[in-house]
């Protein structure tokens, strides 16, 4: 599973990927990170665990690979931290839980982890980006996505 995601993230178009991170994905987007962090905390495998921590790291967008992700702009940068604001709590804990795991799971594991921690966070946490978000935005009108918009994080310089 973390493999197929993997490849379609680097496989897919650029801008079949942004959809992804669109408010209205949310739900699916916490799916995927839910396994992926479980995959990385439970799993015995250390390449399975590695594998899922750059998984992770792709679907971020913040992958070490330099042939499939272009470097994001300013808007796409907000909006992939506004979606991941929701989910830092989450990623926080876990990733914490991996990093101080067993003494005996490995070097790069603690690496690969410590790598995806500070990419989320810094990607979330952005000065720049925190400056520019207004302090109240508009509200949609309550329909069926009143409850997609229940799970977003407002992210405000008094947030961070």
């Amino acid at each position: 599973v973390v493999g197929a995601l993997q490849a379609l993230l680097h496989s897919a178009d650029w801008d079949v990927l942004l959809t992804l991170y669109q408010p209205s994905a949310c739900p699916q987007m916490g799916f995927a990170v839910s396994l992926l962090l479980a995959v990385a905390e439970q799993e015995k495998a250390r390449a399975v665990q590695i594998s899922a921590l750059r998984c992770l790291q792709a679907l971020l967008l913040q992958c070490d690979c330099p042939d499939h992700h272009r470097p994001l702009d300013g808007e796409e940068r907000r909006r992939v931290g506004d979606l991941f604001a929701s989910f830092l709590p989450g990623i926080s804990i876990a990733l914490s839980r991996v990093i101080t795991g067993d003494v005996k799971q490995g070097h790069l594991i603690v690496v690969s982890a410590t790598r995806v921690f500070s990419r989320a966070l810094s990607l979330v946490m952005a000065d720049e980006q925190l400056a520019q978000i207004p302090p109240k935005r508009e509200k949609s009108p309550p329909d069926r996505d009143s409850r997609i918009s229940a799970l977003l994080v407002h992210r405000s310089p008094s947030w961070a």
